[in-house]
This record gives C-alpha cells, sequence and structure tokens, in this order.
C-alpha cells in the first residue's frame, strides 16, 4: 500500500495486517506505526506455501516475533493492539453497524 492509502485506511479507523513475509514484517511494522500510529497496524499470517519469516515457520514460533518486538521498544500494550486488538476493535465495529442496520429494516 501506498503512504496515502495507509493514511486514509487510518483516517477511516481501519486496521492493516503485514504479511508475515520476511521482507515486510521486519521493518513495515514499524514503518506503519511511524507513519500512522500503532492503532492501524496488525500481522495477518500466511502459511500456505511461499514466503515466511526467518525464526517463524509456524505459530508456534510466534513469540519469536513478540520478543523482537520487544527489543524494538514495543510495550506490552502495543504488541496486544499488533497481535488482534486492533482487529477486534474494527471487527466490533463492523458488528455494531450491522446491528444498527438490522433494527432499521422493516
Amino acid at each position: 500500500m501506498t503512504d496515502d492509502m495507509i493514511k486514509t485506511l487510518a483516517k477511516n479507523g481501519g486496521v492493516i495486517q503485514i504479511c508475515l513475509l520476511d521482507v515486510y514484517i521486519k521493518d513495515h511494522i514499524d514503518y506503519v506505526k511511524n507513519l500512522v500510529g500503532i492503532d492501524y497496524v496488525g500481522i495477518g499470517s500466511d502459511f500456505d506455501g511461499g514466503g515466511g519469516v526467518d525464526g517463524c515457520a509456524d505459530v508456534s514460533e510466534f513469540p519469536n516475533i513478540t520478543a523482537e518486538m520487544l527489543k524494538r521498544g514495543y510495550t506490552v500494550n502495543e504488541i496486544r493492539k499488533v497481535w488482534g486488538g486492533n482487529f477486534f476493535r474494527v471487527f466490533k465495529q463492523v458488528e455494531m453497524l450491522v446491528n444498527q442496520q438490522e433494527q432499521n429494516l422493516p
């Protein structure tokens, strides 16, 4: 995504799920955090072939990513947001909108 796209996503309260690929994950989380803030960053796994992250071959090695984030100075709260908190914030908003629309149906 371009910077403008990421800024628009953040302006609208969305979250970018950064794919677990070495070329993305190592610096893109930091980049997006610095561009728009931690509230718009998430991690999306992709273990269906191709790609991957050195030191994270499957979900059993996810703690390696958390350890790296801690080394980079991320707080526990920021890490919670990246590992699902931001996704669930957006999903709750979607559920609220669906419920509001259902209440307006005849």
